[in-house]
Order: C-alpha cells, then structure tokens, then sequence
C-alpha cells in the first residue's frame, strides 16, 4: 500500500500548499495569537477531500486498472494487497499438472503465476476487461505464454469466449464484487467446466468491505449465505466455505462447489 500512502500524502501536502498561497494572495493572514483559527479548519476540509478523491480514483482503478497507473502501478498494487486471497483460493483448488485454470479478472497476474509455478497447474487462461491489465500479465508471464501454458485475453465473465466443458478449475480471487450479473457469471462457469470440475469464489467479508471507502465506486458486497444459495440453485454440488484471518483485509471467505 505503499504508492497509496504516497499519493495520500503528496495530495495532502499540496492541499496545504494551495491554502498559504491562496491566503497571501487575497490579503489573508493568520491570527498571530492562534493561527490554527484561521487555517486549521480549511486544512482539515482540503485533506479529507483529497482522501476521498483518491479513494474514489484507487476504488476504480482495482475494479479496472487502466492508463499507465493502471498497468504499471495498480497491477503491483492488487498483487501485494491480494497476495493471501490468492494463496487461500489456490490451496482450496488443489490445483495438479492435469487441470485447466480459469481465473476470471486475472488483475496483476499474481494468482496466474503462483499457479503456474507453485501450483504446476498444466495450463491458466486470464480474462479481464482491463487492457492495463492483460498487458501487463502477458509481459509478466511471457515465458509461459510462449510456451502455451497461459494466454491472457479481454473478455467479460458474463459472456465467456470458451467452448464448453474446456476447464477443470475456475477461481474468481476478489473479483466477485465486479460482477455486473453474479448469476449469469456462474452459469457461465457451470458451461465452461468440465464433469466434477470444480469452481473457488475468494472473497472479502460484506461487514469489512462495506466499512472501505474505496469500495463505494460500485463494489457489491456479498454474504456467505447468498454466494453458497445461488450455486446451489444453478445446480453446483459438495458446496464449502471456509475462512481465514487476513492482516490487511480481515476477515476472508472462500467458497468451493463442483459441477455435477
């Protein structure tokens, strides 16, 4: 979260900046006696909207990461903060040299190449509605995109470009909250799969997302319950979630179900 708090405070500084010059300009000065009176409360204000702002510009920019903040920055960014998401979602899936993954919103490729690598898993395909973002997984994972162990490519969830029963594992690591049709989205998971292929849905506790200022930029927050009821009705079976304690994002829920 580095690069956040760099530009929280870059936007705090040259918030307190404009407010001094702005002052001397227009014949303003500061009580000699108490001079927080004057500026204290303008300080505050400007911060507080500079904060927002930027979480308003860093809550777009993890739902699509996009320009070269979004390749370059945000891509690093989702990696280090989703690290432990993606290992939970990985260590569920039980991935083998035998499966083909699919990982809807393939972000900074982090969940791609610990497969790959940590995981052996035979062959990953990426889909995101980023550019930023499959730009930067087919560079980072170039070798194995050479070597036809990965391909990285623009698509929406909704509406899978796969022919059917291709894929023995679908994850979806912190990207269930940009579903624009949760349901349509499974359903096209359910198509996708192989017989008892199996689908692992990581994602945050509603409580603590609800509580991120970041995630008022059209996150959707789920309950456990309702993630496990619609699986059910689109006919996925052996359905299980369980939790783990993140230091960064509290409270983390992973989901897993196979196709009948």
């Amino acid at each position: 979260m580095l690069v956040v708090e760099v530009f929280f405070i870059g936007a705090h500084l040259f918030s307190e900046n404009c407010s001094e010059s702005n002052g001397r300009q227009h014949g303003l000065t500061p009580s000699v006696s108490n001079p927080g009176a004057v500026f204290f409360p303008l300080y505050f204000a400007e911060g507080y909207i500079a904060a927002m702002l930027l979480a308003k510009f860093i809550g777009k920019q993890a739902a699509s990461p996009s320009g070269l903040f979004g390749q370059f920055l945000m891509t690093r960014i989702l990696n280090r903060v989703n690290v432990n998401m993606n290992r939970f979602a990985l260590d569920r899936a039980d991935l083998s040299a035998s499966d083909y993954l699919l990982e809807l919103g393939c972000g900074g490729g982090g969940l791609a190449k610990r497969a790959l690598t940590k995981s052996d898993c035979g062959y990953v395909m990426g889909i995101d509605t980023s550019v930023a973002s499959i730009k930067h997984c087919n560079r980072r994972l170039r070798r194995s995109v050479h070597a036809q162990r990965a391909c990285f490519e623009l698509a929406q969830a909704e509406q899978l470009p796969i022919a059917d029963a291709s894929y023995t594992c679908v994850i979806s690591s912190s990207t269930v909250y940009f579903f624009t049709d949760l349901k349509q989205v499974l359903l096209e998971c359910q198509r996708v799969l192989k017989s008892d292929g199996k689908i692992v849905l990581c994602f945050n506790d509603a409580s603590w997302l609800q509580r991120q200022s970041f995630a008022r930029q059209g996150f959707r927050s789920y309950e456990v319950v309702a993630i496990e009821s619609l699986l059910e009705s689109i006919g996925f079976e052996n359905i299980s979630t369980e939790q783990r304690q993140d230091a960064l994002q509290g409270l983390i829920h992973c989901t897993i179900a196979s196709r009948s």
